[in-house]
C-alpha cells in the first residue's frame, strides 16, 4: 500500500512466514498492527510511572494477541 513507509520494515522483520496468507492478507495484517501501535503509543507516552508501564504491557499484549491470531 502506497504511503505506508513503515509497513515494509515490519514485513521484512517477520522471520516466521505465514504461507497460508496471501500477500494482501499479510499486508493488511501488517497495516492493522501498525495502526494498533499508532493508536496506543500516544497513551503510553503521555502517562507516567506505573501507568506508563501498564499501558506498554497492554500494548504488547494487544499486538501479540492480534499477531498470534493472525499470523500464528
Amino acid at each position: 500500500m502506497a504511503g505506508q513507509p513503515h509497513q515494509g520494515r515490519c514485513r521484512g522483520g517477520d522471520r516466521r512466514p505465514s504461507p497460508e496468507l496471501s500477500a494482501e492478507e499479510r499486508s493488511r495484517a501488517a497495516l492493522a498492527g501498525i495502526r494498533l501501535f499508532q493508536a496506543m503509543m500516544p497513551l503510553a507516552v503521555a502517562a507516567e510511572g506505573g501507568e506508563r508501564a501498564a499501558l506498554v504491557r497492554d500494548l504488547e499484549r494487544a499486538l501479540r494477541g492480534y499477531l498470534a491470531d493472525t499470523i500464528g
